[in-house]
C-alpha cells in the first residue's frame, strides 16, 4: 500500500491456488494470529495502566485492523476466545 493510500480490496478470492495446509494470508496464518495475541494483550495491559478503559471486543476490533494484511484476516468474524 503506497503512503498516504488506503486498503483497496477487488475481490476476497485469492489469485493463486493455495495447497492443503497452507494458511498463509488466512485467518488461521500463524503470524496474523501471533501478532493479533500481542496487541490484544498490549491493549489490555494499557487500560490498567490508566489508559482509556477498552474491553476485550474494543481491543480485538481495533488489533484485527491494525494486524490483518489480507482481505479474509480483515473481514473475517473471529472468535475473542481463540486470540
Amino acid at each position: 500500500v503506497a503512503e498516504g493510500e488506503g486498503r483497496k480490496w477487488i475481490s476476497g478470492k485469492s489469485e493463486v491456488p493455495k495447497e492443503k495446509g497452507d494458511t498463509k494470508g488466512t485467518k488461521k496464518d500463524t503470524s496474523f494470529l501471533r501478532c493479533l495475541s500481542n496487541c490484544v494483550s498490549d491493549c489490555a495491559a494499557g487500560a490498567r495502566k490508566g489508559l482509556a478503559e477498552k474491553d476485550r471486543d474494543q481491543c480485538l476490533q481495533e488489533c484485527q485492523d491494525e494486524c490483518c494484511t489480507t482481505y479474509e484476516q480483515c473481514t473475517a468474524t473471529l472468535n475473542p476466545n481463540l486470540v
